[in-house]
């Protein structure tokens, strides 16, 4: 009675589907969904070629292999973004630059700041509150997104360098 309700295309993009569910449910690999992308390769075959069962694995192996080897690396350069630690190796150093705390800051539990427009988790050794301007010291240590700051002023010979996007500039 059912029989033709559940073709070969419809459970292949049914696996698709599940497949791409599959994806967004899980932290981002970028791989789920080309096997989702190959299930729908494999859809397509089996109902425009009629391609038989092994004709179909055939299809799904080839065109996930494909999309894997050729799209996913573009995926995770244009999804996954800039980290810390990349813009920390170029000539961009954030160290003396300025930020304004935008979520307060206590020794024992971080913050946020302003940088270039982005917002930054921020650690300190005192509380800073939010609105002031602070001074970028470092890198957090085994962290990618996060600064160590203090106010300006605490280290004697240091002139705080403006950066685009900090209170000063806008």
């Amino acid at each position: 009675m059912y029989d033709h309700l559940f073709t070969p295309e419809l459970l292949w993009f049914i696996g698709g589907l599940l497949f791409l569910l599959a994806e967004l449910a899980t932290p981002g690999g970028f791989v789920l969904m080309f096997f989702g992308a190959g299930c729908w390769v494999a859809a397509l075959a089996a109902g425009l070629l009629h391609l038989g069962l092994n004709g179909q694995l055939v299809a799904f192996v080839a065109a996930t292999m494909l999309f894997l080897l050729t799209l996913r690396r573009m995926f995770v350069r244009i999804f996954r973004g800039k980290t810390l630690s990349r813009d920390l190796e170029r000539d961009e150093s954030p160290v003396g630059h300025r930020a304004e705390v935008t979520r307060a800051i206590s020794a024992a539990e971080p913050g946020e700041v302003r940088y270039r427009g982005s917002y930054w988790r921020a650690y300190a050794e005192e509380a800073i509150a939010s609105g002031t301007s602070v001074v970028i010291t470092g890198p957090v240590p085994g962290e990618n997104s996060a600064f160590l700051v203090e106010r300006p002023g605490e280290r004697p010979a240091e002139h705080p360098k403006t950066s685009p996007g900090s209170e000063e500039n806008q």
